[in-house]
């Protein structure tokens, strides 16, 4: 049996254990129920994994001057640091760590191509799709296989890397990991800054006592995304209005010196920064525009724990680009919501406003969610369905005529009850999808859209940074323990 192996059958037998002393079973009950014990404790096991991914790409390590003769070897020093932090959040979370061998450039340069695309050409889903298949297997390759069984049994992922190991694609399944668990990521540059942020980890909160949401909005007056997302902000205004924790607020900023004055006089635990996004590949910089300027909002006063970047491409990892969105996690921030890509207003405000949705049933204890992490992969998971419907203006428009069974969405929720695997997210989803379509006479329509152009998964490509499993969204026993619940 291997160290994994080991490990998932020790703790299988302390919790049965635990609960054979919970029951004050008898020597003789003990005896004859205590392999079965085992082995369902073992089946239902899950546990936090670390992963660290070493590596840099090489276009970064030229423009700074620390290309080496060999990449993919890392100093004693280096490597010294990669192991203690993988080894101290696995202690720390009573999980298991491990380091993957170096990043090679070519995985590098196939997220720099997925950027490049996006940002440079009409995005074609077929392509994208294409690319994201290849990029996910090839991760997946350069994760060792005793650290792949322990991800199938990972309860949440943190990882640790410049590259966005969480698109890796397991094998036997067909979505990527990020689907089927939650991933959240801690940068490695600066590795100073990294060993830093986790010999000194922030405290965590609580949103079941306070949840008060600040919108900053840094778009032009005339600008027409502006009109779409100010839809979404009362949408979520009118979501939090049934919150008794929770408030809501918007200022509309132009400057700059706006922005850090409004952070100032609205304390808050959510900022959304809805801004224009400006990712300069050439000057490797991915800031957010207020106004008409590009910043990255460094050394700001006020800064909320969570931040969500609705923003375009605030976190690119081809070229190791200096992000708005790892600075903001470095100026104090607990987690950040951003981008790797380009993305679409209307798609992001639905986005957005799903996740207030489930936020606000976690805060008032309907949906069992813990933690801000949990809430994230409840929203994005559940999202591939709006990535495929929002493929074309006619499928659109299908997904909102009226039917005997309700939308295509509510037939939808009735049918994917115990459907859809996680690790086959997409595939089962357009199969459902596919379902409902023959029996409304769409079918034809529907399949020769996704075959002619495919569909393009923007929930992908959100990622969630920092510490969000330190955010407590709602807790039976914090509860309890003030007589709420």
């Amino acid at each position: 049996m291997d160290l994994v192996g080991r490990m998932i059958h020790l703790k299988g037998f302390v919790r049965a254990v635990e609960s054979f002393n919970k029951e004050r079973a008898t020597s003789e009950v003990l005896e004859a129920e205590m392999p079965e014990r085992i082995r369902r404790n073992r089946e239902r096991l899950r546990f936090p994994v670390s992963v660290l991914a070493p590596g840099l790409p090489s276009i970064y390590l030229r423009r700074t001057g620390e290309e080496r003769p060999n990449q993919a070897k890392s100093e004693p020093a280096e490597l010294e640091a990669f192991s203690f932090l993988s080894t101290h959040r696995a202690i720390a979370r009573s999980g298991l760590g491990f380091v993957t061998p170096p990043v090679p450039q070519q995985l590098f340069n196939k997220i720099d191509q997925l950027e490049v695309h996006v940002l440079e050409a009409r995005p074609n889903g077929l392509k994208i799709l294409k690319m994201l298949r290849g990029i996910g297997l090839d991760a997946a390759a350069l994760i060792p296989q005793e650290a792949v069984l322990s991800l199938r049994r990972a309860g949440d992922v943190t990882i640790f890397s410049n590259f966005p190991l969480g698109l890796s694609i397991l094998g036997g399944h067909t979505s990527p990991l990020c689907c089927s668990r939650p991933v959240w990521y801690r940068p490695l540059l600066p590795l100073t800054s990294a060993m830093q942020m986790e010999v000194n980890p922030p405290d965590g909160i609580y949103l079941g006592h306070s949840m008060r949401v600040l919108v900053l909005d840094c778009l032009q007056p005339d600008d027409p995304v502006r009109t779409m997302c100010s839809a979404g902000w009362h949408a979520i205004k009118t979501l939090l209005s049934g919150v008794k924790s929770s408030s809501f607020a918007q200022v509309n900023v132009r400057t700059e010196d706006e922005f850090r004055a409004a952070l100032l006089a609205n304390p808050s635990e959510i900022l959304i920064l809805c801004a224009h996004g400006q990712y300069l590949r050439d000057a490797n910089s991915a800031s957010v525009v207020i106004g008409d300027v590009p910043t990255q909002l460094t050394n700001l006063e006020g800064l909320p724990p969570v931040v969500l970047l609705s923003s375009c491409a605030t976190s690119p990892r081809g070229v190791g680009a200096v992000s708005v969105a790892d600075l903001l996690l470095r100026g104090g921030a607990l987690a950040v919501i951003s981008t790797l890509i380009p993305i679409l207003a209307s798609r992001n405000a639905l986005l957005m406003m799903r996740f207030f949705e489930y936020l606000s049933l976690a805060v008032s204890g309907k949906a069992p969610l813990r933690t801000l992490a949990d809430v994230w992969q409840a929203t994005a998971s559940t999202n591939a369905l709006f990535d495929i419907l929002t493929t074309s203006d006619r499928i659109a428009t299908w997904a909102r005529e009226p039917h005997a069974n309700g939308d295509v969405v509510s037939e939808f929720m009735i049918r994917s009850a115990k459907r859809v695997r996680m690790t086959h997210l997409y595939e089962d989803t357009q199969l459902i999808l596919e379902e409902i379509a023959r029996d409304r006479g769409f079918l034809d329509v529907l399949r020769s859209t996704l075959k002619s152009q495919g569909f393009l998964p923007e929930t992908l490509f959100y990622t969630m940074l920092g510490w969000p499993e330190r955010i407590i969204v709602r807790d039976d026993v914090v509860e309890r323990m003030n007589g709420r619940a």
